[in-house]
Order: structure tokens, then sequence, then C-alpha cells
């Protein structure tokens, strides 16, 4: 097989032998260049699909380097082999893998919950309305969340070719050295905010008597402090990243599309919070618009993920000293105010921090000469955080 401009094929390459029995009989040859996924397709390829243009050659194996100029993070789905269709059968694959997975998960943990003391109806109610009420279900919870990171990666590999990397920041990996330094920062600038909020809203008495035992209190910390972090960025790598870069990939004007893809994609995530109040929807919005900000100043899901992670374990932790007794009322406009500052010195602290350490916020084009995470032609210095 060859193709008019020249450049060779890549994928699965379907030949065929004749069968005198059969006729023509299709069988594939591999080239190393694009990926597995061509090994279903045995019709001709619809436009777009792991073809190269006319007059180019056809771009360097899938998550190496899949990007032919500098790419900002949210464009980083449109490789030389885009198509908008694929967003689409993406968002579908990682729909349907997130609720196969998530299913069984479900049937495990009632499978396991039977064939202990526990009653499956009031661990499922548990699961659904209240995860702290055991450890199990909040284990449930956040391992059903964490899938979402598998998901994304099967939509990647199986649709766009491409490796999760590319979700994770435009150099194609996890910078955690970010993480652990935007950790760090979110952590005191969260503490902060729950003090404040302790001093403007009174706990009242809730409903339970008597405090956590002993083995509650200790599984808890161990799903919390293990767990959470992975469903804190399960639901980044959705959000503010694939379903971001979806979006963002229809809308080939850079800043409109980071404006689309965060305000669709924060609205979503408020939505996808359950019931809440205007002050409890309006907090959750802001935070994935904060979110969505952070990605946009850094290139990278780090900062979204340091800060969702320890929101997220500062909250349940809170949850464990109050105790069964107290409940705190959160949804109020002063808690609102609090939140908002919270995110507004975080976002601040991004920013400058994007501005006195370069941080590389889209891909290294193959013209530049690559110095590390960082190249000469994109920051003047070979100084890189990562």
């Amino acid at each position: 097989m060859s193709w008019s401009d020249g450049a060779p094929p890549y994928g699965w390459i379907p030949a065929y032998d004749h069968d005198p029995h059969r006729g023509w009989v299709p069988h594939y040859i591999w080239h190393p260049q694009y990926g597995w996924v061509h090994a279903f397709i045995w019709a001709p390829l619809p436009p777009g699909w792991g073809m190269p243009a006319a007059g180019t050659a056809g771009p360097g194996r899938f998550g190496r380097r899949p990007h032919t100029r500098a790419t900002p993070y949210l464009h980083l789905l449109r490789t030389p082999t885009y198509g908008w269709w694929k967003s689409l059968l993406g968002l579908l694959l990682a729909g349907v893998t997130w609720l196969v997975a998530s299913v069984v998960l479900l049937l495990l943990a009632l499978l396991l919950i039977g064939l202990g003391s526990g009653g499956t109806e009031d661990f499922l109610d548990e699961v659904t309305t209240d995860p702290l009420g055991s450890p199990g279900a909040l284990l449930v919870l956040n391992l059903t969340l964490a899938a979402l990171i598998p998901a994304v990666w099967v939509a990647l590999l199986a649709v766009h070719g491409e490796r999760l990397g590319w979700v994770s920041s435009v150099i194609g990996r996890l910078r955690w050295r970010l993480v652990l330094a935007f950790g760090a920062v979110a952590t005191g600038l969260l503490l902060v905010g729950l003090f404040l909020g302790f001093l403007i809203v009174d706990p009242v008495e809730g409903t339970a008597s008597g405090s956590y035992d002993r083995g509650f209190v200790l599984g808890m910390l161990a799903v919390v402090l293990l767990t959470t972090p992975l469903q804190a960025a399960g639901e980044e790598y959705l959000f503010r990243g694939y379903l971001s870069q979806v979006i963002a990939g229809w809308i080939p004007a850079r800043l409109v599309a980071a404006v689309v893809a965060g305000s669709v994609t924060g609205f979503l995530f408020a939505l996808a919070h359950g019931s809440q109040d205007v002050p409890t929807f309006a907090s959750r919005l802001a935070f994935g618009l904060t979110a969505s900000l952070v990605v946009y100043l850094t290139g990278g899901l780090e900062a979204a993920i340091a800060y969702h992670a320890m929101n997220n374990v500062l909250i349940f932790l809170l949850a464990l000293i109050v105790g069964p007794e107290l409940e705190v009322e959160v949804s109020s406009a002063a808690v609102l105010v609090v939140d908002l500052l919270v995110m507004a010195g975080f976002v601040s602290f991004v920013a400058v921090w994007s501005r006195r350490r370069p941080v590389q916020r889209t891909t290294v084009s193959p013209a530049a000469e690559p110095m590390g995470e960082v190249s000469a032609t994109q920051l003047g210095t070979p100084v890189g955080v990562g």
C-alpha cells in the first residue's frame, strides 16, 4: 500500500490474501508509528483518521510528540489526525468504560458485604446519600470516581491514539514537583479558610450522639488519606482534563476556547455534585472556574489536582474531628465569601509562581531544541519546573 504524497502508512494496515474458496481475505500487518486501534478497522478509514494530510509527512509515533507545533494544553487533542467526531466518540467510550467500571466495583462491594455481616440495602444507601457513614461506603465512592482516570485513558488510546500523559500536562506527564508545591500552598490557604469559617458560622447540635469509635476513625483515616486524592484526580482528569480539551478542541481561537471550556465544565462540575442551594452551587461553580484557570496558567492539571485533593481531604478530616454530635452549616453567603477569598488567593499564587518560575504552558515545537521540560526558544532560559 502507498499514499499519493509518499508518506508511509502507519498503524494496523489491512492486507489481503486470496483464498480459492473465500476470495480475498483481510488480515493486518503492524506499522509501529501509530497504534493498535486500527486493528479494529478493515474498511476504508474515515477522513482524518490516521491519514496524513496531503503534502505533509505522517506524524511521529503518538505519545512521544504528536503535535507538529507548540500547542497549548486545551488544544492537545488537535493533532495531525484530529477530527471533531473523534471527541464525541471518545466521550461516549469514556462514559461507557466508567459506567462498566463503576458497576463492577459496586457489585464487588455488595458481594463482600453479603459475605460479611452488613446489610446490602444500608450499604447502598450510604454510598448514594451518606458516604461518610462508613469507611466502606467512602472507599467505594472514591474508587468509583478514581475510575474516571482509566476511562479517560481508554478513550485517549482507542480513539485519539495518544497516551494519558497528554491530558496530564503539555510535557506528556504529570509534573510531581508542581503537585507537591501547589499542594502545600493549597493546604495552608484552605486551613485559613476553615478557621475563618468556624469564626463566622456557629456549629449546631446534630442528630447523632456519642463519638466515633476507634475502628471507624482509623478506617476513615486510611480511606481518606489513601483514596481521596485519587478521587479528586479522577474528577480533574475528566472535567478540567479530557472534557475541557474536547470542548476547546472544537474552537480554534485559544482564548475563546479556554473561556467556553472553563464555563461549561465548571457548570457541569457544580451540577454533578447533587442537590444544593444557591450559595453551595455558586461555591462549586467558582471551584470549577478556579481549577480551569490554574490549568490555563500552568499548562497542566497539577495545580487543580493539588487544590482539589487537599480541599477534599481537609473537609473529610474536619468531619471526623467535629464528630457525629455536631453539624456545621456551610451553605451561607458568609462561607461563600470565605471560599471565594481562598480560591482567589490560590489563583494569585499560581499566577505569580508561573511568572517567576517559568512553567511550560505549551508543547515544545519540533523545530525547537528541548532543554529538559522547557526550551530555550520558548522561555529564553534553560530553567525548568517539573
